[in-house]
C-alpha cells in the first residue's frame, strides 16, 4: 500500500458475492499539486506542505490548516491491537508515510484489490476544508478548479474503477454551475458542496437553483460530506464561529448537527418540488439519525405549522419524508443502527463506503467489517447497500 503503516489483511475473510463501490473514499492531494498549477498571484498563498518538527502540515495564506494524521499515515493501524495502542493522528509524520494509494492511481488499483473494491467513488482530503480556510472565495475558485483537474486525471488512469466527485466554490452560484458543467466534460460523477454556506446564504435562497436544476439535467448528484463547512475553525482564522466556544465532548455522538440545517432547508424551501430529478446526499454522517429528523420534518409540517397559521402545501400530497426518500442518499461506514433501521430509512438510500485511506476507514478489512456490518440482511439487499445502489446512482452501469 506504499508509505505508512503496513497491515496484512485477515487472509481468512470470505470474500463478498456481490459487486462491492465504496461510495466515499479520498484522494490524498500531494505536497507539490497546487502552487505551479494556481495563478501566478496566488501562489505565494496557495496550499502547500510545510515541515516542521511536530511532522508536515498543510499551509493555506499563512495558516495551519490541516496535519497528516487524517491522510492516511496509519490507515489500518485500527485492525491491529497493538498498533492501535500507538495511534497518534499523524503526530510527527511526513508525506513520505501517506500511501502511495493516495495520490498515485496505479497503486491505488493495488490496495482495491487487496481490498476487494471493484470501483471508488473518491473526494478530496485537504479538499474537504477548502470552505472552512479559504476566505478568499477567488482564492477558494482557484483551488476547487485546480483540484478538479487534478483528480480528473488520475481517473484517467483507470476511468473504469476511479470516479471522482468535483469540488464547487458555491459563494457565486452561476460561478458553481458553470464549474459543474466543465467538471461534467471532465468526466466526473458528481460534486460536492459545502455541508453549511454562509449563515445568510442557506440553501434554501433562490439563487441556487440555477445550480441544482443544471445538476439535475447533468444527472450530476451533489454531496455534503463531513467537515466541509464554509465556517472556519482553522488556526489562525477568525469567522462566523469562535472554536473557543466549542471542545470536541460537544460534538461526540452529534455527528449530523451540521447537516440538517440544510437538509431541512433544501426539503422545506421546495428544492426538491421544483427540481425533482436532483439528488444530494449526506456523506460520512452515519444514517440512523435521519430516521427521527424525517419525523420531525413532517411533524412540523403536518401540525406545527398549521398551528402557527403558516400553510406549507406540496404538490401531490407529498410531505418532506417523501422527498427525504426520493431525492437524499446517505453515505456511511459502520452503521449498525442503520441496518436495523434500513426498512424506515430506505434500502435504496443506503450506500457504504471504505473511507480508504483515512485512519478511520476500513481498509485492509473492508470485507470482513460489510459482512459483520450487514449480518443477517438479506444478501439482495446486501448488494443493494454495497454498490448496486451507488451504480445506480451515479449511472456507473
Amino acid at each position: 500500500m506504499g508509505g505508512g503503516y503496513k497491515y496484512v489483511p485477515d487472509s481468512t475473510t470470505k470474500p463478498v458475492t456481490y459487486r462491492v463501490i465504496s461510495s466515499d473514499s479520498h484522494l490524498i492531494e500531494p505536497n507539490s499539486l497546487f502552487t505551479p498549477r494556481v495563478s501566478k498571484q496566488y501562489r505565494d498563498r496557495c496550499i502547500h506542505v510545510e515541515s516542521h518538527p511536530d511532522g508536515d502540515w498543510y499551509y493555506c495564506d499563512g495558516n495551519r490548516i490541516l496535519g497528516l494524521g487524517l491522510a492516511g499515515t496509519e490507515t489500518g493501524m485500527r485492525f491491529d491491537d497493538e498498533a492501535a495502542k500507538h495511534l497518534d493522528f499523524g503526530e510527527g509524520k511526513t508525506f513520505e508515510d501517506v500511501p502511495k494509494g493516495g495520490y498515485d492511481p496505479d497503486e491505488r488499483l493495488k490496495d482495491m484489490d487487496l481490498d476487494g473494491i471493484d470501483i471508488d467513488v473518491l473526494y478530496p482530503t485537504v479538499g474537504l476544508v477548502f470552505w472552512r480556510t479559504i476566505l478568499d472565495s477567488k482564492l477558494l475558485s482557484e483551488h476547487c478548479r485546480v483540484y478538479n483537474d487534478w483528480a480528473g486525471e488520475f481517473c484517467k488512469a483507470h476511468p473504469e474503477r476511479l470516479k471522482a466527485i468535483a469540488t464547487l466554490n458555491v459563494d457565486d452560484p452561476e460561478e458553481a454551475t458553470a464549474e459543474l458543467r466543465r467538471a461534467h466534460k471532465l468526466g466526473f460523477i458528481g460534486a460536492l458542496i459545502p455541508t453549511k454556506p454562509y449563515t445568510n446564504r442557506p440553501y434554501s435562497r433562490p439563487e441556487y437553483d440555477v445550480l441544482w436544476a443544471t445538476a439535475a439535467d447533468l444527472g450530476m448528484p451533489i454531496s455534503l460530506h463531513l467537515a466541509t463547512t464554509r465556517q472556519s475553525w482553522a488556526e489562525g482564522i477568525s469567522t462566523t464561529i469562535d472554536p473557543s466556544l466549542f471542545t470536541m465532548y460537544d460534538t461526540m455522538g452529534n455527528i449530523d448537527f451540521e447537516i440538517r440545517p440544510s437538509i431541512s432547508a433544501m426539503i422545506m424551501s421546495g428544492v426538491f418540488e421544483r427540481h425533482p430529478d436532483l439528488m444530494v446526499g449526506a456523506i460520512e454522517y452515519h444514517a440512523a439519525w435521519t430516521v427521527f429528523h424525517r419525523y420531525a420534518l413532517d411533524d412540523i409540517y403536518q401540525g406545527q405549522f398549521r398551528m402557527l397559521g403558516k400553510e406549507v402545501n406540496f404538490k401531490n400530497d407529498m410531505i418532506p419524508s417523501d422527498f427525504y426518500r426520493r431525492n437524499v442518499f446517505l453515505g456511511w461506514q459502520e452503521d449498525k443502527l442503520a441496518v436495523q433501521l434500513r426498512e424506515y430509512i430506505g434500502v435504496e438510500n443506503l450506500q457504504w463506503g471504505s473511507d480508504y485511506p483515512h485512519i478511520e476507514g476500513t481498509f485492509p478489512e473492508s470485507r470482513r467489517v460489510l459482512r459483520e456490518v450487514l449480518d443477517g440482511v438479506p444478501e439482495a439487499e446486501q448488494a443493494l447497500i454495497a454498490g448496486k445502489n451507488v451504480a445506480r446512482l451515479y449511472h456507473l452501469d
